[in-house]
């Protein structure tokens, strides 16, 4: 006996609800996948957009394009562009920092012969 006084199970048999002809496993099994895939298919189809924005998930918003600049107009792999720009960084930093050497020499004070023999002359 079954639990709740229903009987046992052996007895029983299921039956399409539209024939009333007793089913067989392989095609409850078979029934039971397709409602399944229906199922994950209705709810896939649910989740394509975030309930809070209304968004199609995974496909960000973002800005336009820059108008007027081409970044990339050698059409470069991006990681043969990006070494290029790190190398137009370095060279525009060397040559920044030697234009300051040059002008902090042409800044700096001079001392030359003619000074030099001032300086001895005060301290004799």
């Amino acid at each position: 006996r079954g639990r709740g006084g229903g009987g046992s199970w052996k007895g029983m048999s299921v039956t399409d609800a539209m024939t009333g002809e007793p089913l067989s496993v392989l095609q409850r099994l078979s029934e039971a996948d397709s409602k399944r895939k229906a199922r994950v298919q209705k709810l896939a189809q649910s989740l394509t957009k975030d309930p809070a924005t209304g968004q199609d998930l995974f496909r960000p918003v973002t800005g336009r394009a820059p108008v007027g600049i081409t970044r990339n107009a050698a059409a470069l792999p991006i990681g043969d562009f990006l070494y290029s720009m790190r190398q137009e960084f370095e060279d525009k930093k060397e040559y920044m920092l030697e234009r300051e050497r040059h002008q902090l020499a042409l800044d700096s004070v001079k001392v030359n012969q003619r000074s030099n023999v001032m300086v001895a002359k005060m301290k004799a």
